[in-house]
């Protein structure tokens, strides 16, 4: 089984047992193995802000399908502004959620 260590810039590498690390590595603890095979799950404070970036960006996209819509607006733009506007109402609707639970 291969023997995970760490580099000085915190990059992890698996060391089979046929290979040797190099002399600057250090190998992981059991618990820092545990954290990086399984890392720790967002807090709701992190994912209400991942959210709000998500909008920010589906903000800017129905922005530019909003110009479109006011130009030459075919059927197909209007029912893209329209998804992207449920895509962020529904997040809004999420960021909610998880502000309540705190």
């Amino acid at each position: 089984m291969d023997t995970l260590y760490k580099d000085q810039d915190g990059n992890v590498h698996a060391v089979s047992p046929i290979q040797t690390p190099q002399d600057d590595w250090i190998q992981l603890k059991p618990e820092e193995i545990e954290a990086h095979l399984k890392p720790k799950e967002p807090t709701n404070e992190e994912k209400a802000e991942q959210l709000k970036r998500d909008i920010i960006e589906l903000e800017m996209k129905q922005f530019r399908s909003f110009k479109a819509i006011m130009s030459e607006a075919t059927e197909e733009d209007e029912e893209i502004y329209n998804e992207i506007e449920a895509e962020i109402q529904a997040k809004r609707e999420e960021i909610r959620g998880l502000e309540n639970e705190r």
